[in-house]
């Protein structure tokens, strides 16, 4: 728009930047609905956790994981491992 520049291969964007609310005031996030497209079902898209993998369990299995992970590289760099 600064050059005026309108082509077939250029497109408009109309962007408004009228504020919508006064200016001080503390903004609050909250969720927001959205709709799935028809034909699509929620919980297979998105489905509950499974009972076995609670968070403490995920917690447990990331710090045995970690702890794998030190041994092999203590042993890599010729260390004694654990």
């Amino acid at each position: 728009l600064a050059h005026h520049l309108i082509s077939s291969w250029t497109s408009l964007v109309a962007v408004d930047v009228t504020a919508t609310v006064a200016r001080g005031t503390a903004c609050e996030p909250r969720p927001i609905p959205v709709n799935l497209p028809a034909g699509w079902d929620y919980d297979a898209v998105f489905g509950e956790m499974p009972a076995t993998a609670t968070p403490a369990r995920l917690l447990f299995l990331a710090a045995l994981g970690l702890a794998g992970l030190a041994c092999i590289l203590g042993i890599r760099r010729g260390g004694d491992g654990l």
